[in-house]
């Protein structure tokens, strides 16, 4: 992972790793060992790493949930194909001794979905609607200054006297 072109693209783009996730990807073809060594790193990613094992079920895998297997087209609902997958992950990982994995979210697509979704709400709330509501407000300035310089109205003001009596 530290020879990996994204960690090197990071490393000269130093700016972005608050906002970054790390994720292993395909830990059902990667060994136990290598999976835990390179949780184990240190890094300097805020969000740290997860691990993800998304094979696609194979045929016969909805009896694991009690799914039916059937849509009303008559198909398989690639939705129950979904909650296979997930339900496969998670037994993945407890069948190969990475429960602790689990238990500290760090792994599953599902906790992958949550801190994205935690990433993107903290960069909504932190810097979009701030940079958003400053540039609107530095929009509305410059358009009032476009208004004055052609010349208002008389009655420009009658809606701010009136709200004015109203609040009094």
């Amino acid at each position: 992972t530290r020879s990996n072109l994204t960690v090197n693209i990071l490393q000269k783009h130093s700016h972005i790793k608050n906002d970054t996730l790390g994720v292993f990807t395909k830990c059902d073809i990667t060994r136990q060992h290598y999976i835990i060594e390179k949780m184990g790193e240190e890094t300097d990613l805020r969000h740290g790493y997860v691990a993800t094992m998304n094979a696609p079920p194979s045929g016969n895998d909805l009896s694991i949930i009690g799914v039916s297997g059937g849509s009303s087209s008559g198909g398989k609902d690639e939705a129950d194909d979904l909650l296979v997958q997930a339900k496969n992950e998670i037994q993945y990982f407890i069948d190969e001794n990475l429960g602790h994995l689990l238990n500290e979210n760090l792994a599953t697509c599902n906790v992958l979905v949550d801190k994205i979704g935690d990433i993107y709400r903290t960069h909504l709330v932190k810097k979009w609607i701030p940079t958003t509501m400053a540039l609107i407000q530095q929009k509305i300035r410059t358009l009032e200054k476009r208004d004055a310089i052609m010349g208002l109205p008389r009655a420009n003001d009658l809606n701010e006297k009136t709200i004015q009596k109203i609040i009094k």
